[in-house]
Order: structure tokens, then sequence, then C-alpha cells
């Protein structure tokens, strides 16, 4: 695809703009189809947010995905993925929403806060991992990401990934360690 080289080569905003009217309406469709597979319902608008998304992803971090397609043939993968990571992230975001506003305690049961308490408990610890661990648990565990998917997102080459999550659950697990001791 020479869009891509000429982006990259000349950062050449008529050749970004072809490539986002070429290509907007099949990652539109590519994301209602995503919904779809998935068993939620979204209209027009909510495909069109995840597309810009996508476009949002291949522009950050000085262009990392984009620089990583060597080939047409590279590019269409990586833009279905993150199509689908995107949808992804909308149904578990609107799930979450529709559940916190549906969830009534049953009268005469008192809810117990622990579960939300031991979560904010986790992620305090989660966030005082170095950024690069975080990212990876994150992404793992909370996302499900396969670490292909990890690679795409974060730029985190995936033969790092392994060892990264290991050590950022090691770390985890020390200072959990710490705090029960203490």
């Amino acid at each position: 695809m020479q869009e891509i080289a000429r982006i990259l080569r000349e950062d050449d905003p008529q050749a970004w703009e072809r490539l986002v009217t070429e290509l907007s309406p099949l990652l539109i469709a590519l994301a209602g189809r995503t919904f779809s597979k998935y068993g939620y319902s979204a209209d027009r608008a909510t495909c069109e947010d995840v597309a810009s998304q996508v476009w949002v992803n291949l522009l950050a971090h000085e262009r990392k995905l984009l620089k990583s397609c060597r080939s047409e043939s590279d590019f269409m993968p990586l833009l279905h993925t993150l199509v689908r990571n995107r949808s992804i992230d909308h149904i578990r975001k609107n799930r979450r929403y529709r559940d916190e506003q549906e969830a009534e305690p049953d009268e005469g049961h008192s809810s117990s806060p622990a579960p939300e308490l031991e979560r904010e408990w986790l992620q305090t610890h989660i966030q005082a991992l170095p950024t690069r661990e975080r990212c990876v648990i994150e992404l793992f565990f909370l996302q499900e990401l396969s670490y292909k998917e990890i690679e795409l997102c974060s730029g985190i080459p995936l033969n790092s990934i392994g060892p990264t999550l290991k050590r950022g659950l090691r770390n985890l697990r020390s200072r959990i360690e710490n705090e029960e001791s203490s």
C-alpha cells in the first residue's frame, strides 16, 4: 500500500486522508460484524466510534504500529485486530456500566463491600508496578489479549512479553506479601 509508505516517509496529510477515506467503510463494517458476532447490537455511530479509535491507535506512539507494517499484507490483519479489540473494549465497558446500573441489592440482604475493596486494593498494587510490567499485566489479565495482540497494542516485542509478565507477577506477589507481613 503506497499510502502507508507516503505517510511514513513524507508525512503526507493527503495520503493519510485518502487512506482514512478509503478504509473507514471497511472498518465500520468490521466493527458491526464483530459486535454481532458477540451478540451485541450496535448502531452505526458506535461502529464509527470504533473506527475512529483505530485511526487514533495507528497515530499513537509516533506511528509505531504503522511503521511495523512492511506491506499491505501486514496492514490489513493489523486493522482487523485493532477493530476487534476496540469493539470488545466497547462491549466490556458498556456491559460493566449496564451491570452496575441494573445491580440492586436484595431487600433484607446487605451487600458486602469486600469484593470492591479487594479490587481497589489489588489495583493499587498493580499501579505501583513499573509501567511496562503494569501494562502487560493489565492487557493480559484484564483485557484478555494474546501475546501477539499485546505486541501490536503496546509495541513491546513478542519475545519480551512472557518474561515481563512473569517479572510483573513476581513483583506484585512480593508487594502483597510485604504488606501482609507488616
